[in-house]
């Protein structure tokens, strides 16, 4: 069975998901979302009290890690659903902190990383 992992790793760019209580801020003006998942081109956010999306275009925001670091951000909202919405950046976030949060998130949760390596799958012997 294909892991959750995998699907997201096909796209262009690879798209972290972070568990509830590992999950980033983002603030917007006045307005406060939480990340559920990121990738250098964009995010999906979900409405916290403020079930609005941004109406800058493009908006500007900051997210703020559980460790403290902040990034400063700028995009353009795509879409938007009764759970949130999806941007894309114009600034974003750089991959040198995407592969940090995997790997601390990796050894924290190693059961969310866990997918098939389809390559050792295609070299396993048919069983007779």
């Amino acid at each position: 069975m294909m892991g959750k992992s995998y699907l997201y790793e096909r796209r262009r760019q690879y798209r972290l998901h972070y568990p509830m209580a590992e999950r980033p801020l983002l603030h917007v003006g006045d307005a406060g979302y939480t990340i559920a998942e990121l990738s250098e081109g964009g995010m999906r956010v979900l409405f916290n009290d403020d079930p609005n999306a941004p109406d800058d275009y493009p908006f500007e925001g900051v997210i703020r890690y559980i460790d403290g670091e902040e990034v400063h951000i700028n995009g353009k909202v795509l879409r938007a659903d009764e759970h949130g919405f999806s941007v894309q950046f114009n600034q974003g976030v750089g991959m040198r902190r995407i592969v940090a949060d995997q790997i601390r998130l990796k050894k924290k949760y190693p059961m969310l990383f866990d997918h098939v390596d389809f390559n050792q799958e295609k070299q396993r012997p048919a069983k007779h």
